[in-house]
């Protein structure tokens, strides 16, 4: 069974996020890699003191921990591009100020 956990921290206030981006983001996190809604979670941590390229914009860094084919070597940057798309839609933070980053729970003791 495939299984997503994201870990989303952004020096968003929490008030700027919108209410329903969470459910948004585990709709899309479902439809992307054909997996239960139920086998996603998620924690949004806001008002994150974050430093990016030297600046304090806006920006969130994503910790995923997964158990999917679907992210490996060759397909995790198209998979961290698509993402950070979907963050500059929903959020209005520049794909360059998107980290993505990938663990992959199969590998884990």
């Amino acid at each position: 069974m495939t299984r997503f956990a994201a870990v989303l921290r952004t020096n968003m206030t929490s008030d700027r996020c919108p209410e329903n981006f969470l459910k948004s983001f585990s709709e899309y996190l479902s439809k992307r890699f054909d997996i239960c809604k139920e086998n996603v979670i998620l924690e949004l941590h806001t008002n994150v003191t974050l430093l990016r390229g030297g600046s304090f914009d806006k920006a969130i860094n994503i910790d995923i921990h997964h158990n999917s084919e679907k992210v490996n070597k060759s397909t995790k940057k198209c998979v961290a591009e698509d993402i950070a798309d979907f963050i500059y839609q929903e959020l209005d933070i520049s794909k360059d100020r998107v980290l993505v980053l990938f663990f992959d729970t199969r590998r884990c003791t």
